[in-house]
């Protein structure tokens, strides 16, 4: 068995793996992967905190969800065409990425 043998280069997927793109690793990625983790660690340290003094109770009392939440569905009665036309758009445009998504992939599957 010769040497060129054994270290001939292989062949198939393997070798055509390119590796991750620098660009996935910028600064600005990571800082906002951060700062993201940074705030919710304070909320939760924040939540704790107001937990521990029996505040929480005050806390949810303050901001008025229910209210809020009765505002949203009577905008939604009341504007129910403008609503229908957004939902309409977003569903639409998640359609059109999800089909070229998949489009690629194949393309990508067949070579």
């Amino acid at each position: 068995m010769s040497v060129q043998h054994i270290i001939r280069k292989r062949k198939g997927k393997a070798n055509k793996r390119t590796p991750s793109s620098p660009k996935s690793n910028t600064l600005l990625i990571r800082l906002i992967r951060t700062t993201f983790f940074l705030l919710l660690g304070g909320l939760i340290v924040y939540f704790y905190y107001l937990y521990e003094a029996d505040k929480i109770h005050e806390f949810f009392s303050a901001l008025r969800l229910q209210e809020h939440l009765m505002t949203g569905t009577e905008y939604i009665k009341n504007h129910l065409g403008i609503v229908s036309v957004f939902l309409l758009n977003t569903i639409i445009s998640f359609g059109i990425g999800h089909y070229v998504g998949k489009r690629k992939q194949y393309k990508r599957e067949r070579k």
